[in-house]
């Protein structure tokens, strides 16, 4: 009995041993950790890789999204009907996608969109629950199809990627039972719904990224109680990292009372810049910014500037130059 007593205890300390020493998912290099600690504000992780100046009509302000393609931006302005507003890549205003309204070839609230190639755009409507397909040629906008995409999913699509041939889909917000991320072939033909949601959401905050082969989600943000003094939502320190098929790599959790700004990943993919934070895979922050940023420091176009509400890949701001004349973006990627 005492033979068996002390092989139990030492299993129990192998098996701790082996909890403690569990390697990290991830290990993040010295120089890099060095560079995030001595980071004053974002703008020292953040690194301007282009700029492009618009010509701005109708004194359009502020902006919801810029979609940029090869010969092409789309812009989305931040109002409850998501108007959406057409530029070549030169400058030149082209003015409102298409009409509003309910027809063919018309939208009511344009909230998000991807370019397929140079010339196809790919417009989501909230409000119609649809989406439509229109030819960029030059000096028109002409109207090709439009596609019901509640046949996929019963709701609002929020945001869109043109990845690697396929359209990914996601919403920040749903019902029980909605799949918070759709991936549709090029030709909108077949669908597949990836993470049903689990709760009612009314927490519209939720972040998405696709970055090479990996799709990286902020965890399904929900309310216990929406009659409360508190709103705070449920999951704001959770990130999902998955495959391109929605099969689930890596969970990251971290203690925070934010919800996430962005997600956007370092090129090695070590570190997490969140807009307000970086931390690493393995749940670690490495660094908080405070809200302040200086205009001394770094420019004055930051005087007249807007960050955009999304983010993909790299963060915008909308600088408005002159008398509402021209709009200027500022790309930023995340750089350590």
């Amino acid at each position: 009995m005492k033979k068996l007593g002390l092989l139990s205890v030492i299993i129990v300390l192998i098996l701790f041993g082996m909890g403690c020493s569990r390697p990290s998912y991830v290990e993040v290099p010295d120089e890099k950790l060095q560079s995030i600690k001595q980071a004053q504000d974002i703008f020292d992780v953040l690194k301007e890789t282009e700029t492009i100046e618009l010509e701005l009509d109708y004194g359009l302000s502020p902006f919801h999204d810029f979609i940029i393609g090869e010969k092409y931006v789309v812009g989305i302005i931040a109002s409850s009907q998501f108007r959406t507003y057409l530029w070549k890549k030169d400058g030149t205003f082209l003015g409102e996608i298409a009409s509003y309204g309910k027809g063919p070839g018309e939208y009511m609230s344009g909230v998000t969109g991807c370019f397929l190639d140079s010339a196809h755009f790919l417009l989501f409507d909230r409000y119609l629950l649809r989406c439509s397909l229109f030819k960029l040629d030059e000096e028109q906008v002409i109207f090709l199809d439009t596609y019901d995409t509640t046949k996929w999913v019963e709701g609002s699509i929020d945001l869109v990627f043109f990845h690697k041939g396929e359209i990914f889909c996601f919403n920040f917000a749903g019902g029980k039972g909605v799949p918070r991320m759709l991936v549709l072939d090029r030709k909108i033909t077949t669908g597949s719904g990836f993470f049903t949601r689990k709760h009612v959401s009314h927490i519209m905050f939720e972040t998405f990224n696709i970055f090479e082969d990996r799709i990286f989600m902020t965890e399904e943000l929900y309310l216990k109680k929406i009659r409360t003094d508190s709103l705070h939502p449920e999951n704001t320190g959770k990130i999902l990292i998955t495959d391109l098929k929605g099969n689930l790599v890596h969970k990251v959790k971290f203690n925070t009372d934010t919800v996430a700004q962005m997600i956007i990943p370092d090129k090695e993919t070590e570190t997490l810049f969140l807009g307000d934070k970086i931390i690493d895979l393995n749940g670690n922050i490495l660094k908080i910014f405070d809200d302040e940023i200086s205009v001394r420091k770094n420019g004055d176009w930051l005087k007249t500037s807007q960050k955009v509400r999304n983010t993909r890949d790299r963060v915008i701001y909308a600088e408005k130059v002159g008398d509402d004349e021209k709009i200027v973006l500022h790309l930023f990627e995340y750089k350590i």
